[in-house]
């Protein structure tokens, strides 16, 4: 794992979509400690009242406030709210793991959100991106788990701000195919772009501005743009728009990875899933068979597939989330 916890989000999203698939107990555990692990290394580096994690990104310290590291903070604490949010909606889980779920969102909460767009003071940054940001992405999918956990309106409402803004600045809806794309952001390759179809997963789930019908036009730009049609031997392009150029150096299909977000739209689509079923298959049996393949094939990666494909199969339409439990209590997430 990374110093700032950034590359453990695509194994971790995996072990949680898996649990969520099986019900298993020592997978929620694994999750959990995984998470509170992240939780008990974050100190306050700045003395600004907010633990973090240690080390730079791009050379950018933490203390800087620079938007860049918003990065690893936001990577990082994006499955700490699923892992949150999850146990608030079931009432087995509130009752055997209640509190430690609410610690989690106390922490990304307080340390990670409010850092951020108060203490900060980034929330213009947020408000006035003239196209869109894959950091607004995981603010966004942050907000609505974390609405779900504590019923907070304050967090719905930013994201729902947040979602239309997207409409409003950078979705491209195609008539002809029933998709989207959103090409004019800074990343806009298949790799990047994973995250605003995780987005557009937890906001249907979330009942947020879209729904499985906007689940189902992400999955038709899978099917139409980012896929080459070969069950056998899948390739996925490096743009979700449909190109195959270079991007930053890398040929063609290499940056085609689509098992951290892209793929969740198997939940709608069965040809989604057939894919990523070939394409993990493959990662197992000939990994060198195909750049996007090979790229696929590392442990952490092939979990995430392999959790996610597995979870498509239980999760059923979207529907709206039992309101809140009561909080109760805050619990002392042991950080400061």
């Amino acid at each position: 794992m990374s110093y700032t916890y950034y590359d453990l989000q695509i194994p971790l999203d995996g072990i949680i979509s898996m649990y969520e698939a099986t019900g298993r107990d020592d997978l929620l555990e694994l999750a959990l400690e995984l998470c509170e692990n992240m939780v008990a290394s974050a100190w306050d580096r700045d003395d600004d009242g907010h633990p973090e994690w240690d080390g730079s990104f791009h050379g950018v310290p933490p203390s800087d406030g620079h938007p860049d590291i918003l990065l690893p903070d936001l990577q990082g604490a994006v499955a700490l709210a699923r892992v949150a949010r999850m146990i608030s909606q079931d009432p087995e889980l509130r009752a055997a793991y209640g509190a430690r779920g609410r610690a989690l969102a106390v922490f990304v909460s307080r340390d990670i959100v409010d850092k951020w767009l108060e203490t900060r003071g980034r929330l213009n940054w947020f408000l006035d991106l003239p196209h869109w940001s894959d950091k607004a992405s995981m603010l966004t999918r942050i907000l609505a788990d974390l609405f779900v956990c504590t019923g907070r309106p304050d967090r719905r409402a930013l994201a729902e701000t947040l979602a239309r803004q997207f409409i409003a600045t950078t979705l491209v809806y195609d008539e002809v195919l029933d998709a989207y794309t959103w090409p004019e952001i800074p990343a806009p390759d298949t790799a990047h772009t994973n995250r605003e179809a995780f987005m557009f997963e937890v906001l249907a789930r979330t009942q947020i501005v879209f729904d499985d019908e906007d689940v189902q036009r992400v999955a038709n730009t899978f099917v139409f743009h980012i896929w080459d049609g070969s069950y056998q031997n899948p390739h996925c392009v490096n743009f979700h728009t449909g190109l195959n150029d270079e991007y930053r150096g890398r040929g063609p299909w290499v940056w085609g990875r689509v098992y951290n977000g892209w793929i969740l739209m198997g939940r709608v689509d069965p040809i989604v899933q057939r894919v990523g079923r070939a394409l993990v298959g493959l990662t197992q049996t000939d990994p060198t068979i195909n750049p996007s393949v090979l790229n696929s094939s590392a442990p952490g990666k092939v979990m995430a597939f392999c959790g996610h494909l597995a979870r498509n199969l239980e999760a059923g339409p979207a529907e709206l989330p039992p309101p809140p439990e009561p909080p109760g209590p805050t619990p002392d997430p042991g950080i400061n």
